[in-house]
């Protein structure tokens, strides 16, 4: 028998819709082929020769219902169960049997229980900000939101997620107040569902943007979305195959290993930065840094310097210092990918003072002067750096 799988992780709220795609496949001579209960993101079919197949659907599990009370009163009704699938009840007409038509009015848990999912989602990604937060992580309303993953990925897709969280309450707003439960269209269900399973993705991608940042050595980071990824497989493996018991407290210790590990990785080993007071052997081997003598300054006696780097994967800012005797330099340079990017540290920068536009050969350039204190900023196709010195400085 030819067989086909189809997509079928439908909201329990859209129910009737799922049971009229059941039977509008029937009528085509395709038959459930769903042997077990379990979870899944699609569905097995195969050809049947019955024309008298007809389907029944319900959530009464999902809602906690005593189901083999159900189940018997089904049965003498003329319906046989299936399968328990996506928390959809599914039952088929018996061959030679007339079945009864059943009428299933509306329960106001499953509203409870649409507009929990939604909340949770919610509060998980608060819960995501909040550490980061905590961890002076830069986040996408602050003007600094570039120098983060977390912040690149929320300020780039938070607005499709709002979108998406606009359309999902309207929507479940209409159907709580609505006096006509009406058959919802295939298209309407597959939206729907997708927007379900795309925010489970966007919360998973946000919590790997926050390891990224918190976790510097790379070595340690694959080995927790190893151990994530692992995760999400085993629990989804465990909802596939009906054992849902222990999944979500599995899930819960699995996130809450990742993120304590990340938290402790973060505190034990920080970003990429030294200093140093004297010498300072290691100052000729860090990159992205501009040295004295780069800018034709020959200082006396170098007394100490300090390096750090931080950022995202799209931008990097490498903080260097230098005090010399007769002299006090820093500078910032950022490296972006994109000029978008490149844009938005310039507007930044600008936006936090007064600058004035000078020539520059290479590129632009601005200066600007604070008492005894003189600042340049410099652009370069995407490589931005920003100067500061206690003596005046040339710009090429």
């Amino acid at each position: 028998m030819k067989q086909k799988k189809q997509w079928f992780a439908y909201l329990p709220l859209d129910r009737k819709g799922v049971e009229a795609y059941l039977n509008d496949q029937a009528e085509k001579g395709w038959a459930l082929a769903a042997e077990q209960d379990g979870m899944t993101f699609r569905v097995p079919f195969q050809e049947t020769n019955r024309t008298d197949l007809r389907y029944h659907v319900t959530c009464d599990a999902y809602q906690g219902e005593k189901l083999a009370e159900i189940v018997a009163e089904k049965q003498v009704q003329g319906w046989r169960p299936v399968a328990t699938i996506n928390h959809f009840d599914i039952y088929e007409s018996m061959p030679c049997q007339e079945s009864q038509t059943l009428a299933q009015g509306r329960s106001k848990r499953l509203y409870f229980y649409a507009f929990r999912s939604w909340l949770i989602l919610l509060l998980l990604a608060t819960a995501l900000t909040a550490i980061a937060w905590v961890n002076q992580i830069a986040l996408p309303f602050q003007p600094t939101w570039y120098l983060s993953n977390l912040g690149v990925f929320l300020r780039c897709t938070f607005p499709v997620f709002a979108v998406g969280s606009i359309y999902y309450l309207l929507w479940l707003g209409w159907k709580c107040f609505s006096r006509e439960d009406r058959t919802p269209k295939r298209s309407g269900m597959l939206l729907r569902s997708g927007l379900q399973v795309a925010a489970g993705v966007w919360l998973l991608l946000a919590l790997v943007a926050l390891l990224l940042d918190l976790v510097t050595n790379l070595l340690a980071f694959c080995a927790l979305l190893l151990f994530l990824v692992a995760g999400m497989v085993y629990g989804y493996v465990r909802l596939h195959w009906g054992k849902t018991e222990t999944f979500y407290s599995a899930i819960s210790l699995i996130l809450a290993v990742v993120l304590g590990t990340a938290l402790l990785l973060s505190a034990t080993n920080p970003s990429d930065s030294r200093a140093e007071v004297g010498n300072c052997a290691w100052r000729n081997s860090v990159s992205d840094v501009v040295h004295a003598e780069d800018l034709d300054l020959h200082p006396n006696n170098l007394q100490a310097a300090s390096y750090e780097q931080t950022g995202s994967l799209l931008v990097t800012r490498t903080d260097y210092w230098e005090s010399w005797e007769d002299l006090s330099l820093s500078s910032t340079v950022y490296n972006c990918k994109g000029g978008v990017f490149q844009s938005s540290v310039v507007n930044q920068i600008l936006a936090e003072a007064n600058w004035t536009q000078t020539e520059s050969k290479d590129g632009q350039a601005w200066r600007r002067q604070v008492g005894e204190t003189y600042y340049v900023l410099l652009v370069q196709e995407d490589r931005v750096v920003t100067l500061s010195c206690d003596q005046p400085l040339k710009v090429k």
